[in-house]
């Protein structure tokens, strides 16, 4: 087999997570993730965002989903949030190229 790859080092910026702030405590029926756009560095095309919703307590409880790259915000289901306790929220900027960058926000659903 051979393959023909290109590399790319066009690394996006880690969005700027909005809401929830880190160490926030928020209802289930209000959870809703927010972003800046990411436009940097120079040059970057965002092709899509991750979100990912973690429990800490449960970590095989995980929400994942793919946004459109116009996308700085989604409310995530309260049926989701099953329990109280400590969450994470991960959103991850995927350039043209497939890298992509994370940021990471710990919150408590109470």
């Amino acid at each position: 087999m051979r393959s023909i790859v290109a590399l790319t080092h066009d690394f996006p910026a880690g969005p700027v997570v909005t809401s929830p702030e880190e160490d926030a405590t928020v209802a289930a029926d209000e959870l809703v993730v927010e972003w800046e756009p990411v436009v940097e560095p120079a040059g970057i095309e965002i092709v899509r965002y991750q979100v990912l919703v973690i429990s800490e307590d449960d970590p095989g409880q995980v929400l994942s989903m793919f946004l459109p790259a116009d996308a700085t915000s989604v409310a995530i289901p309260p049926e989701f949030l099953v329990t109280s306790g400590a969450y994470k929220v991960e959103v991850l900027a995927i350039e043209q190229g497939g890298n992509q960058t994370l940021t990471e926000v710990g919150f408590s659903i109470g």
